[in-house]
């Protein structure tokens, strides 16, 4: 389960992105144009550094990403990745936001 923890000003996108059993992993570039969204997330893989590129698109409360490799190791053809998430019960409302998903 991918858990969001994002914030929004304007189309600049910030926070976490946690993967069950992971530690959040900060989002390092983010950007919202529109209903859609794009973040890079620098992780890990078995002790490498690995480039996260998330892209997808946010409708009502739902946001629908695909998950890839800068490197292009995951996320195309069969080994692709991608989620639906349910945001309803986990939206806010944050001061000075345009836009708030997770937490």
């Amino acid at each position: 389960m991918i858990l969001p923890d994002l914030k929004s000003d304007g189309a600049n996108v910030t926070g976490t992105m946690t993967n069950a059993g992971d530690k959040p992993r900060p989002v390092a570039k983010g950007s919202l144009d529109g209903d859609k969204i794009s973040l890079t997330i620098p992780s890990e893989w078995e002790g490498n550094p690995i480039t996260l590129v998330v892209t997808g698109a946010v409708s009502g409360d739902t946001m629908t990403l695909k998950i890839r490799t800068d490197d292009g190791a995951l996320g195309h053809g069969r080994r692709s990745q991608a989620f639906d998430l349910d945001l309803a019960a986990r939206a806010t409302t944050r001061a000075g936001s345009s836009r708030c998903f997770g937490s």
